[in-house]
């Protein structure tokens, strides 16, 4: 049985697996070679969250499934299907804290306890479902994205950044990238560094640029934007980004890694939905 430590390995384990084969997350995007892979993980009830989504999303273009829908074995029996002989389930898992009201010594005690469990899910195409239409469309574009969130965007200069201060996107001209979806990519990167604001997730506290804050800062961004550029349809790479991958595997451990995965996956929520 897997705990959520064995989760955080898993996930810095494969995340670090991606940037040597590829030398990035999002040149991993890139070589995708599957046209349904490129839709991010859904269950019954919408696109999965944290490191689940992260989690999904590898097993899902690893091995090829070209649909990303995951059911549970008593989903595919509840809509009357079956998984295929020889299918190897998905472990998942949801945790939540609890908040219960305990009595000691006549006082009323306010108590928290943390629920973990995990649970398996297949991809619908390993079952006897595999043709029915269960996509769940809940696509926004980034036009719209833009326009919902009044995110401000200015151009100038040759350095793509989020300034915190002004909580203003820089970016540099669109013709001085080498594509249109570079330019865009680079966008969703500073995108999800924008929805760290105090104002709205609220990620950033005393963050230096030599500091395990920054490195995990940028590794959420890296994340996030490969989520977005995902939901997307957008296939482009950043410039100068190579730099952090040290930084990752010198400074962060699995826990710094699995809390910046569910910050990516926080960041992507905050702006599709």
């Amino acid at each position: 049985m897997k705990n959520y430590q064995d989760f955080c390995n898993d996930i810095s384990n494969t995340i670090f697996e991606i940037i040597d084969r590829n030398g990035s997350i999002l040149k991993w995007q890139q070589s995708w070679q599957v046209d349904g892979t490129l839709t991010l993980p859904v269950g019954t009830s919408g696109i999965y969250r944290g490191g689940n989504l992260f989690n999904l999303l590898t097993a899902q273009v690893g091995k090829g499934y070209t649909k990303p829908v995951w059911v549970t074995f008593n989903q595919v029996n509840n809509m009357d299907g079956k998984v295929l002989k020889g299918a190897k389930s998905q472990i998942v898992y949801f945790w939540k804290i609890l908040n219960k009201t305990e009595v000691v010594d006549g006082n009323k005690v306010e108590k928290t306890t943390p629920l973990f469990k995990t649970y398996r899910v297949f991809n619908i195409e390993q079952t006897s479902l595999a043709d029915d239409s269960i996509i769940i469309n809940d696509n926004v574009s980034l036009a719209e994205i833009l326009d919902n969130h009044n995110i401000e965007i200015s151009t100038f200069g040759n350095q793509p950044r989020f300034n915190l201060n002004d909580d203003v996107i820089i970016m540099p001209k669109q013709e001085y990238f080498n594509s249109n979806d570079d330019y865009h990519t680079t966008l969703l990167h500073e995108m999800i560094h924008w929805t760290g604001h105090t104002s709205r997730l609220n990620r950033f506290k005393a963050i230096s640029y030599q500091s395990k804050e920054y490195a995990e800062e940028e590794l959420v961004a890296e994340i996030g934007s490969v989520f977005l550029a995902t939901h997307l349809g957008i296939n482009g790479d950043l410039v100068n980004h190579a730099s952090y991958v040290n930084s990752w595997k010198q400074e962060l451990s699995p826990n710094d890694i699995m809390r910046a995965v569910n910050n990516a996956a926080k960041a992507f929520e905050y702006l599709i939905y």
